[in-house]
């Protein structure tokens, strides 16, 4: 398996794919929220087999207050509960480490929360609704 980063005008369809599997079919998250502008300006990562298929994909943006985002982390159901998730997630802290970031926030679905404190993260704030599934803030001191 191999990382590979992708960004627009590249073709995004192998992170759309994941993204389309795990969040749109499995959580019927409506495709106009799930696919926004923010695809053309972000970093896209891909984790792929050896035969170049898709497993696992997020993305890495600068909100519009300079605040380094990793988002839409998804893994396709049948690579599940094997650490790639957490590959794909190290690797875009690590991009955004490199770029300078002092921190780094993601937007967790709440029952993944536990996923994100393994890797780093500290929640904070109240839950709230995305896409109609319940949030939570979670942010990564960047260390120097």
């Amino acid at each position: 398996m191999y990382i590979q980063w992708i960004q627009f005008p590249q073709d995004l369809s192998p992170a759309h794919y994941i993204r389309t599997k795990v969040f749109i079919q499995e959580q019927n998250c409506p495709p106009e929220e799930e696919f926004d502008e923010i695809d053309k300006i972000a970093k896209h990562i891909l984790l792929l087999d050896s035969n170049n298929t898709p497993m696992a994909t997020a993305r890495i943006f600068e909100d519009s207050t300079g605040q380094a985002i990793i988002g839409r982390v998804a893994v396709l159901k049948e690579y599940r509960k094997k650490g790639y998730g957490a590959i794909i997630v190290k690797e875009a802290i690590e991009q955004l480490k490199k770029e300078g970031y002092p921190n780094i926030l993601i937007h967790a679905q709440s029952y993944a929360s536990p996923f994100y404190q393994k890797l780093g993260f500290k929640a904070f704030g109240e839950e709230f609704m995305e896409a109609g599934i319940p949030h939570i803030s979670m942010l990564y001191q960047c260390k120097k």
